[in-house]
């Protein structure tokens, strides 16, 4: 069906306490690597707050409109934190969602 996860997430980098640096190339070069019509990225930030920073938008922004041209889409960028995790896509209505793991058997 549309947007059904069909590979496993893909460590692309690790991020330091107050950054992350990720290359638009790398994730460019991964979707095209598996042949991705459509990506989702995720990150954590190490405090509580899982709101999306300014950084986290405008790097969002620049990878849909990159990965378009390549006819890949952006489905969104999560942003994980202590307190749940939000979706760049989402950033306007404010709401953090709580985070629910699966048990094993849900898996």
């Amino acid at each position: 069906g549309d947007n059904e996860l069909i590979g496993d997430p893909i460590l692309l980098g690790f991020g330091m306490k107050d950054c992350s640096p990720i290359s638009l190339r790398k994730i460019v070069a991964q979707a095209l690597q598996d042949n991705a019509s459509s990506i989702v990225l995720a990150h954590n930030h190490p405090g509580a707050d899982s709101t999306p920073s300014m950084e986290d938008i405008s790097f969002t922004q620049l990878a849909a409109a990159s990965l378009q041209l390549l006819q890949i889409r952006l489905i969104d960028h999560i942003v994980v934190g202590k307190d749940g995790y939000s979706c760049v896509s989402e950033r306007d209505t404010g709401r953090n969602r709580s985070l629910s793991i699966p048990d094993e058997e849900e898996l």
